[in-house]
């Protein structure tokens, strides 16, 4: 009796032990092997590249574009490397993916959009009334309505930016920090980071 006692506490205490490190695992930094260009993320990764950002993504229940869509960038720190605060006011300019499609959408990090009057939760390359040079990104996010391409994200705890490319050619080209748009800090208060 002793023995199958010891059996299924030995049971017990390996599922939680197992339990307990995929959640280190998950939730971990350390873990995090997502290839980054600037402050951008790339979350579209073939079966099998990182296993851990695929059951972080099957966790929170997100699909991302596949390999024959095209791809999808994440961003949550702005070009300097601070954290992104819904406190603060960015701008998003520079290059746009040449003569396909995108979509540039901002939320937190647990996909909420923002709620706003507007209705304004994203721009794509056929709705932004200024483009940046040459046809690029310009596009400006922050807690208070600003003229121009503007996405208010009042209400939002954290913020996220998530950039979406619409070709499959795209997705298979090499990207570097120079193909894609900085994020830039341009006014904040003095209590957020």
């Amino acid at each position: 009796m002793l023995s199958t006692w010891r059996f299924i506490l030995v049971v017990l205490l390996g599922c939680l032990g197992g339990l307990a490190s995929v959640w280190v695992a998950m939730e971990d930094p350390r873990f995090d092997f997502t290839p980054t260009i600037g402050p951008w993320r790339l979350v579209d990764l073939a079966p099998g590249d990182d296993p851990y950002a695929q059951a972080r993504s099957s966790r929170k229940g997100l699909v991302w574009l596949g390999p024959s869509e095209g791809l999808t960038l994440a961003a949550f720190k702005a070009s300097d490397g601070h954290s992104l605060s819904p406190n603060c006011v960015y701008a998003i300019e520079g290059p746009a993916p040449k003569d396909v499609p995108w979509t540039l959408t901002v939320a937190d990090h647990d996909n909420h959009l923002p709620v706003n009057p507007a209705g304004r939760t994203g721009f794509s390359v056929y709705d932004v009334s200024r483009p940046g040079p040459g046809n690029g990104i310009r596009v400006g996010f922050g807690p208070t309505v600003r003229p121009g391409d503007f996405i208010p994200t009042a209400g939002l705890r954290s913020v996220a930016v998530y950039l979406r490319v619409y070709s499959a050619t795209a997705a298979k080209q090499p990207l570097s920090a120079a193909d894609l748009p900085a994020i830039v800090r341009q006014d904040c208060p003095a209590e957020a980071p």
